[in-house]
């Protein structure tokens, strides 16, 4: 699943959480390893702050706490990329390559300037 910043935050904060909980009880049900491929920096998304005018009070850090939940109860895979056009071709190399899911921690690679 491929997601913008914002696509992100709103998922993975506290109105969005359950709707993708059901999205990851499905996939557990049909055997499926999810990724999450954020086209933003961990660190962008980590230190996100609602417009001042804003009526969300959601922060980055909030929506971290729906990142981990997802990740311990259902293993799904998150991977932050520099940009777009980096998240474009980790989003091939990743769809082209299954087994790179299964057997690695795709954050990592990424980090390390493996892919």
């Amino acid at each position: 699943d491929r997601k913008s910043k914002n696509d992100f935050i709103g998922t993975f904060g506290p109105s969005g959480i359950d709707r993708f909980i059901r999205e990851c009880e499905k996939a557990k049900a049909l055997d499926v390893q999810l990724v999450v491929l954020v086209e933003e920096s961990y660190q962008s998304c980590w230190s996100y702050t609602p417009m001042r005018f804003s009526k969300a009070k959601i922060t980055g850090q909030k929506v971290f706490h729906g990142v981990r939940r997802v990740f311990r109860e259902y293993d799904v895979q998150f991977v932050f990329a520099k940009d777009l056009d980096h998240a474009k071709k980790l989003a091939r190399l990743i769809l082209s390559n299954p087994d790179l899911i299964k057997g690695w921690d795709l954050q990592f690679l990424v980090e390390k300037g493996i892919i």
